[in-house]
């Protein structure tokens, strides 16, 4: 398995670049990190993304885990991800230090690109 993180700041088009990357890599998984962090637990949510996606799908096991829904501010329904060839890491510091490991290479993206170009 390999993991692509797809990282940035808030509002940069992180969740729609994992989208379209997931469906150029034949519906790849994509794990969305905001869905670990709550709002008694804002910061220190990364130990479960590797206990419960990346650790699992390295193995080659079945990964399972349960989103935080912001919008209605409750635990979602599990989320089950089956061992994938590539899977998409998206989300602020989605390739933070402590994921490195499963992640592949870095490929820096463009600097001063206007995500939204004159029509």
């Amino acid at each position: 398995m390999s993991v692509v993180a797809v990282d940035g700041p808030g509002g940069s088009g992180k969740t729609t670049l994992a989208r379209l990357l997931a469906e150029a890599l034949d519906d790849a998984p994509i794990v969305h990190t905001d869905q670990f962090a709550t709002p008694t637990c804002p910061l220190d949510w990364w130990p479960r993304v590797i206990d419960e996606v990346l650790s699992p799908l390295g193995g080659g096991h079945r990964a399972v885990y349960t989103p935080y829904d912001w919008a209605s501010t409750s635990s979602g329904a599990p989320v089950v991800i089956e061992p994938a060839p590539i899977v998409v890491l998206e989300g602020v510091s989605s390739s933070r230090a402590a994921f490195r490991p499963f992640l592949l290479p870095p490929v820096p993206g463009p600097r001063g690109v206007d995500r939204h170009p004159p029509s």
